[in-house]
Formats: structure tokens, C-alpha cells, sequence
């Protein structure tokens, strides 16, 4: 006969297993976007693969929290086990976002930050996943008292073959999309790209005065290329001012010396000065900065700020 305990919901274990699920999904987390860095640090070119590598892992990581939810913790009660993993998915989300919250405060880094949109996403799957995964997993306390020997160790052997295949689709899941993306970038079979065009070319903005803002050329100098990129456009606010010509088109009152506008190379610069070029700390302006690259047709912004 059961004992009566087991119709009961173990909150105290579902809390704990929460925290740990947290904690794990926050390592996680932290592990892939450092990945991702560092295989693949022009991220501005891959960050829808990463927006959809970030989702496959969140999805997977909380189901595969809710499976075991519902395999270890889950009631004699089936009713019970999907509040089992929601209660259990909860707490898993507010330990996680804890930790990135933390994270910031106390290292000052934002690289781990994910926005309103993205933090609302993983909330809601938090709740919703596990407790479906939960109620949809055999719960071990249902039969354990049937099995014989025999019975057992066959029930072990298949819980460590289950554990093995959820271990080993976290971390195809984590591994395989930056891993395919690497390999085809350098491969060329992405956007017909070359490996010598995953480079961090960067320009930098200062403001030199109240209407005056310069820029500096730092290409990559690992870069090669049958023809040179070049800037396509400079934005400042909503208007385009790469060229006399471009200004002139925007009917505005602007300048940008020298007239060719900014080169592709090393420490070359322009400055622009007008009116739209006027800010300061309350009313920035923001300026951006799009280069073009011939060998393949891509374009790739180098700089977006707010200055």
C-alpha cells in the first residue's frame, strides 16, 4: 500500500531543484554567448543564427528541467505533476535572471544582457515548458514499489539511457549551430563569404566640437580582399552625409572634410560639422557607419553610437 505522502506535491525538493535548474541555465547561457564571442566575434553579421541558437537552447534546457521534474520529484498524482513544473520552472527564471542581474552589478559587463522581449520569452517558456514536460514524464514514485530486482536495475538502465540522450541533445543543441556557422563562414558556403572576411573592422566617433564629429578608419589588418570595401554610407540622424553629393541630396546645411569622404584605411578620418552634427549628453546624435565589401556584396555596419 502507498503511503499518503506520496498524493502530496514535494514543494521543499521542487524549490531546490528550481535553484539548481536556475543556476544551471544561467551557466549555460554564460557559456554560449562566450562561445559564440569567440568563435564568431563580428556578431553583428550572425545574430539572428544566435538569436535562434539562444531560443533552441532555452527551449531545450527547460524541457529537458521539466522531463526530470516530472521523472524525480512528480506525485503519485499525475494532476499534480504539471504544478510541479511550473512551480519548479519559476523558480528556475527568477534565479537565473538573478544571476545575470548580479553578474552585471558586480563585473560591470553587459555582453550577457538579454532585452524586455527576450527576458518576457524565457519567463513565460519557464512556465509553461516544464510544467508540459513534467506532466508528460512517467513519474519514477508511480512503480518503484512493483519492481523487483530485476525490475530495477532495468529501470536504472533505462533512466541513465534517458539521462545520456537529454545530456546529449543540450549539447548538440549548445555546440552544433555555432560550430555549422563557423565552419560554413569559413568554408565560404555562407553568404558566399570567405574567411578572410570575418574581421572586426571598426570605426571610431568622437565628438572635436558643439557641431563637429570625427571619425577614424581602423580596418582589420588581418583583412585581404581582390576589392577594397568601402564605405557606402554615413548616417547621421535620418540623414545621409558619406559625400558632398549625399548632403546635398538630404537638402542640408552640412560638411564633411575631406570631400571624398572617409577611406579604407588605417587611421584615415572625417569630420563632419553642421547643425545635424550639433549635441551634447541630453540630446545626443546618432551617427552610423556602413561599409560595403565587393568581393561578396555584403554590407556591415562598423559603427552605431550615440554621441
Amino acid at each position: 500500500m502507498e503511503p499518503e505522502h506520496t498524493n502530496r506535491l514535494p514543494v521543499r525538493q521542487t524549490l531546490i531543484f528550481g535553484c539548481v535548474s536556475g543556476a544551471a541555465l544561467a551557466a549555460g547561457y554564460i557559456f554560449l554567448t562566450l562561445l559564440w564571442q569567440y568563435l564568431l566575434p563580428e556578431a553583428r553579421w550572425c545574430s539572428d543564427y544566435y538569436g535562434l541558437n539562444l531560443i533552441l537552447f532555452f527551449a531545450a534546457a527547460l524541457a529537458i528541467a521539466g522531463l526530470l521534474v516530472g521523472e524525480r520529484f512528480g506525485a503519485a498524482d499525475r494532476s499534480q505533476l504539471w504544478l510541479a513544473g511550473m512551480i519548479s520552472g519559476i523558480v528556475t527564471a527568477l534565479v537565473f535572471f538573478g544571476i545575470m542581474t548580479s553578474l552585471e552589478i558586480l563585473t560591470g559587463t553587459s555582453a550577457f544582457l538579454l532585452d524586455s522581449a527576450q527576458s518576457a520569452g524565457i519567463f513565460a517558456a519557464s512556465v509553461v515548458l516544464p510544467a508540459v514536460c513534467a506532466e508528460f514524464r512517467e513519474p519514477r514514485a508511480a512503480h518503484e514499489s512493483a519492481q523487483g530486482p530485476a525490475d530495477k536495475a532495468q529501470k536504472k538502465s533505462a533512466s541513465l539511457r534517458s539521462h545520456g540522450i537529454m545530456a546529449a541533445v543540450l549539447l548538440a543543441v549548445m555546440f552544433l549551430p555555432p560550430l555549422f556557422l563557423y565552419a560554413g563562414i569559413s568554408a565560404g558556403l555562407v553568404w558566399g563569404q570567405p574567411a578572410g572576411y570575418l574581421f572586426n573592422d571598426n570605426v571610431v566617433a568622437s565628438r572635436t566640437g558643439p557641431d563637429s564629429i570625427t571619425l577614424v578608419m581602423h580596418p582589420d589588418p588581418r583583412a585581404t580582399f581582390v576589392t577594397a570595401p568601402y564605405v557606402e554610407r554615413i548616417m547621421l540622424g535620418e540623414f545621409q552625409v558619406e559625400s558632398p553629393a549625399s548632403i546635398n541630396a538630404s537638402g542640408r546645411a552640412d560638411a564633411i572634410d575631406p570631400s571624398e569622404g572617409l577611406m579604407y584605411r588605417e587611421g584615415a578620418t572625417a569630420t563632419i560639422t553642421g547643425i545635424d552634427a550639433a549635441g551634447n549628453s541630453t540630446v545626443p546624435v546618432r551617427i552610423m557607419v556602413i561599409m560595403t565589401y565587393p568581393d561578396t556584396g555584403a554590407a556591415m555596419v562598423v559603427c552605431d553610437r550615440k554621441i
